[in-house]
């Protein structure tokens, strides 16, 4: 019985310790150091206005731990309107986690509303190979974004 405790408290502490989960979600502030040179591509998707400030949603994608990985961000001019700074950034946990295996094709995004962005593309999990449609809606106002994905058939 003894015995069996341990076994149950060491699987417990696998369970609810993250450092021992397969792969890691990658942050959006990877973004500016470890995979800037990574960077695929970075997608325009709309233009917002808050009062003087005025900028960009932007897509970006990037290749790393042998998958694609995708991220969002609001940029806007500085005060000078001289450079563009990022007000905030987004990583996507049910799409970056560097153990996934994901492939990214026909990513696009578009302007949803004078907040927020659509990103929609198609996904494919390269360990079992199973393939769907994703949608997520970046909002700036709520810093959130919402998840939906669609299973192919």
């Amino acid at each position: 019985m003894e015995k069996m405790k341990k076994y149950l408290v060491l699987i417990g502490m696998f369970l609810s310790n993250p450092a021992f989960a397969l792969g890691q979600i990658i942050p959006y502030e990877a973004l500016q150091s470890t995979l800037f040179g990574s960077i695929q591509r970075v997608d325009n998707c709309g233009d917002w206005q808050d009062g003087k400030t005025q900028g960009h949603f932007r897509l970006i994608l990037a290749y790393y731990a042998g998958q694609d990985m995708l991220f969002a961000d609001v940029v806007a001019l500085n005060e000078q309107w001289s450079a563009l700074e990022v007000q905030q950034g987004f990583s996507f946990a049910e799409i970056n986690n560097d153990h996934a295996a994901i492939s990214l094709d026909n990513v696009t995004c578009s302007l949803h509303s004078d907040t927020a962005i659509k990103i929609e593309g198609e996904a494919v999990n390269g360990h079992n190979d199973a393939s769907y449609y994703f949608s997520i809606l970046v909002d700036r106002e709520s810093q959130t974004y919402r998840y939906l994905d669609t299973h192919k058939s």
